[in-house]
């Protein structure tokens, strides 16, 4: 789902004033259009006013007032962040939440008294010792030199510390973080726990402080601007930043960091954040360099929302095109595990793909390795199996990554552990046609906050559209396609073949169930056929049972499962590919050594 506002909130909480009141202040009574309280501890009486046409409270006997999450803070006693998630439970609004494990941070060797050359050097950087302060920010020692110790907190505790030489000896950066610790943002321990509008986000902890230095507070990233492997810390800090209506992202003006801005407000949702463009490359040169507080407090007034940029020249897509047409195939995409397919054909980003068949010719296992070996592969998963429980789903994943119908338990708890790093699971809570809505928004919260970049749903005919109702389908559909256009990621939608004469031969394209449109909008389409003729020989075989010339030349110009690419419609080559499934997993010829994605464990008993 996308990014709720606090105003949205607040507007939701309007529509359902009356039964607020009731939960909130159930000694209160109803009277017209506003609900009478004494006070906003809930003492019976008519002093306080709540009004039921979405406009918010008045206390008479103190004059305070406000919206109905100022309502909630006030009666509740708590910080406005929690205010946020108590009233999403409320409304019930379920955000999925991916618990990760991380390490806890050994504070470094600090410096008791004097910080002589701490203040100074921040001082020298326009940073007051009162800011210093504030962020608790102290002196320490990296390889024997003077150091600045920065205290990642958050809820009042440390998170994570970087610490950094205060000299540059050959004119870079010396610093150190503690391995395996949490990202988050720097700065929340100077960020009051009100309701507040706006925040900013910029490149470096001096920067965060120098904002604050000049009246405005500021979050800072914790490894300064670049690609996406630099901004993970996004999906740690998705929920926490919810609860500021506008975020104004003020990155480095340089391309590194404008690239990042960009990156962070698409992540955030780009209707709530706007890019700032400051007079210096970044904030603390404003501040060393005499800005003033007018003109930073104009640039941040002025921060412009990213253009849509639907309009574009070929210049804008020259890279492209120069990875298109020189780079291999298989560079272009998400790679399949499977060599002789991958020459031809990849997940390809801004693509859709099909896999089609017969019911019970493995669809769903094909799918799912595909997933597996895409998460394996440093792309991460998302997959919408709503055929099957999430505990028999992971059962199979944990197969398919063993390679072993019955892993040993350590083998079964690595899995499990490596799995949680790369693959999502979902639970549709929906039904009937607020089910294919329900699984657009959980696609659009997922890649916002934890970058999915493959999608797995399985299948179209759960995805609460009567299989007759060929509009639906294709609107469906062609949402799905503005999805992956729109975001670059892939697609993978598992769907059903019409009834036919027999399972002896594989459908083709046209036999995919449903909208003719499914066909027209998708990128790719791999059929998956099981060959059960096959697997008849190959048992006789395992058996010793007597075969005829004729029956053994067969098997062996037969394979147990084909996979038919029938539509390529952004490569060159279509084709049909032999597989075998053994130990759970396809396999390129019957003999192949199995993928042993998790192969070694230490006990957690040892």
């Amino acid at each position: 789902m996308n990014t709720i506002k606090p105003s949205r909130i607040n507007e939701m909480l309007g529509d359902k004033a009356l039964q607020l009141c009731d939960y909130l202040l159930p000694n209160g009574k109803k009277n017209g259009p506003i609900y009478e309280i004494g006070n906003q501890q809930g003492d019976a009486g008519k002093s306080c006013a709540v009004y039921l046409n979405g406009t918010g409270w008045h206390d008479f006997a103190t004059t305070e007032s406000g919206d109905y999450l100022s309502l909630w803070q006030a009666v509740r006693g708590i910080d406005f962040p929690d205010v946020i998630n108590e009233t999403k439970a409320w409304l019930g609004i379920n955000e999925p939440v991916m618990q990760k494990k991380y390490s806890k941070p050994t504070k470094p060797s600090g410096v008791t008294s004097p910080k002589t050359e701490l203040l100074t050097y921040l001082n020298s950087r326009g940073i007051s010792d009162k800011v210093t302060k504030a962020f608790q920010v102290e002196q320490g020692t990296f390889k024997g030199k003077p150091s600045i110790i920065f205290p990642f907190i958050r809820n009042g505790e440390a998170l994570q510390y970087k610490n950094l030489m205060i000299d540059r000896p050959d004119g870079k950066k010396h610093l150190n973080v503690v391995a395996d610790c949490e990202d988050i943002l720097f700065g929340w321990q100077v960020i009051p726990n009100k309701k507040m509008q706006s925040i900013v986000i910029c490149e470096g902890e001096i920067d965060a402080m120098s904002f604050v230095q000049y009246g405005f507070p500021a979050l800072s990233v914790p490894f300064g601007g670049g690609d996406k492997g630099k901004q993970k810390w996004i999906e740690n800090e998705y929920a926490n930043l919810a609860r500021f209506e506008n975020i104004i992202i003020s990155m480095d003006m340089d391309d590194a960091g404008q690239a990042a801005a960009k990156w962070i407000a698409e992540r955030l949702g780009i209707d709530r954040c706007r890019i700032a463009s400051l007079p210096r490359n970044d904030c603390n040169q404003c501040l060393t360099d005499g800005v003033s507080k007018d003109d930073i407090k104009s640039a941040l007034h002025n921060a412009k929302f990213i253009d849509r940029e639907e309009i574009k020249s070929p210049t804008d897509v020259r890279q492209l095109v120069l990875d298109r047409m020189l780079k291999p195939q298989e560079n272009r995409g998400i790679q399949t595990p499977w060599e002789k397919l991958n020459k031809d054909f990849t997940l390809g980003y801004s693509e859709l793909t099909l896999i089609n068949g017969i019911n019970g010719h493995g669809k769903s296992d094909v799918a799912n390795q595909l997933a597996v070996h895409a998460g394996f592969n440093n792309h991460t998963s998302m997959i919408f199996s709503m055929e099957l429980q999430n505990e028999i789903l992971v059962e199979r994943l944990v197969r398919q990554c063993t390679g072993s119908q019955k892993p040993p338990e350590d083998f079964i708890n690595k899995a499990i552990d490596e799995l949680h790093e790369k693959l999502w699971l979902v639970d549709i809570k929906s039904h009937g046609n607020e089910k294919a809505d329900a699984i657009l928004n959980l696609m659009e919260y997922a890649y916002r906050r934890y970058s999915i970049q493959l999608f797995v749903i399985d299948s179209l005919m759960k995805c609460g559209i009567k299989e007759d109702d060929y509009n639906g389908q294709k609107a469906f559909v062609d949402k799905l396609c503005d999805f992956k256009r729109n975001k670059n990621v892939h697609i993978l939608l598992v769907t059903h073949s019409r009834k036919g004469e027999g399972e002896d031969k594989p459908s083709n394209k046209m036999d995919v169930r449903g909208s003719s449109a499914i066909i027209d909008l998708a990128d790719n389409i791999i059929i998956v056929w099981r060959n059960k003729k096959w697997e008849e020989l190959q048992k006789r075989i395992v058996n010793n049972d007597i075969m005829t010339l004729d029956e053994v030349d067969q098997h062996k110009r037969m394979c147990g499962t084909r996979l038919d690419l029938v539509k390529n419609r952004n490569g060159s080559t279509e084709g049909k590919y032999g597989l075998y499934f053994r130990s759970n997993q396809f396999l390129e010829w019957l003999e192949q050594p199995i993928r042993r994605y998790v192969n070694t464990y230490k006990s957690r008993a040892a």
